[in-house]
Order: structure tokens, then sequence, then C-alpha cells
């Protein structure tokens, strides 16, 4: 009788040291575990320079390039956003902050860098630049 006695005296024993040991263990999981977290890439996007909307993949401004020696002079008209196709933006030129018509454009000037990429400089809109007024 004494050994059946000790025998379940060690079973319960046993069986509430795994209980805890799974209790414990399960409250702070992932702790001894490394974690490894990658960043996500930044979204690049291009802002339209006349309504600042953000362009998605794919959508560009629409721009008119006249070549040069040194430079070329671009024409911008906007993105699909403030062009009317898409949507009806107000636009408005970055340097003397008036409202352009739709039939208004940017005045740059484009050329290419030492290092290969496009430099786009704007001087304003056709309303500032060429001394126009509608």
């Amino acid at each position: 009788m004494d050994t059946i006695l000790t025998l379940t005296l060690v079973l319960i024993f046993s069986i509430v040291t795994m209980l805890l040991y799974l209790y414990f263990s399960r409250k702070n999981p992932g702790e001894n575990q490394s974690i490894t977290v990658t960043e996500k890439p930044l979204l690049e996007f291009t802002t339209c320079l006349l309504c600042g909307s953000h362009l998605q993949k794919g959508e560009k401004m629409k721009t008119d390039v006249y070549r040069g020696n040194n430079y070329s002079v671009v024409h911008i008209t906007g993105c699909p956003w403030c062009n009317g196709n898409r949507g009806n933006r107000s636009r408005q030129c970055p340097q003397c902050k008036k409202e352009l018509p739709m039939d208004g454009y940017l005045v740059g000037k484009m050329w290419k860098k030492d290092n290969g990429k496009i430099h786009v400089q704007v001087s304003g809109c056709v309303l500032c630049t060429y001394g126009k007024q509608r």
C-alpha cells in the first residue's frame, strides 16, 4: 500500500511540475529566440510640381523638351491629376504662387550632371518667367 501511495505522490508531483513548466514557458514566448526584423523599403514616388500630388509608378508629368547646346528648355504642363485627365486639381506656380490656367505651364532648364542624372531647374511659370499677362 505504501508503494502505491508513493507512486501516486510522485506521479502527481511530476504532473504539477510539468504543468508549471508549460505555464511559465508560454508566459514569455519568443523571449530567447532571436528575431530578425527586415525593414520595408520606402516607396519612392515623384511629386507633381504644379499640384503637389504624389505620382504612382508609371504616372509622369507631361513635359515638352526643346534641345539646346549646353542645356535644354522644358515646358512642364503637369501630371494626369492636374491636367484634367483624371482629376481637376488646382495648379500653382512654385515660384510666384499664382494659380495657373489649364493652358499655363512651368518653364525650366534641363541638363545632365556629371554622374549622368538629369537635373531640372524650374524658373517659374509662363506668367512670371516671360512676364506675359493674361
